[in-house]
């Protein structure tokens, strides 16, 4: 990771039921990633669509979903 200044990861899934009328389900994936990225250790921040895992400092959050960054 020394060498990637950042990961994006996209943590929400929509799946398509069939059906009439057409339906979509959406899946939150982000707490099995967000525990896993802990345990290894590391430097991650979570946005409303994804997970920014960063390599090196300083933090850059150039095209983050989290507009309060």
């Amino acid at each position: 990771m020394m060498a990637a200044e950042w990961f994006d990861l996209t943590f929400l899934q929509e799946i398509r039921e069939p059906g009439l009328p057409p339906r979509t389900a959406r899946v939150d994936h982000s707490p099995w990633i967000e525990d896993l990225i802990r345990r290894i250790g590391l430097d991650y921040e979570k946005g409303s669509k994804m997970i920014r895992i960063f390599g090196y400092s300083p933090k850059d959050y150039g095209l983050f979903d989290d507009a309060s960054k």
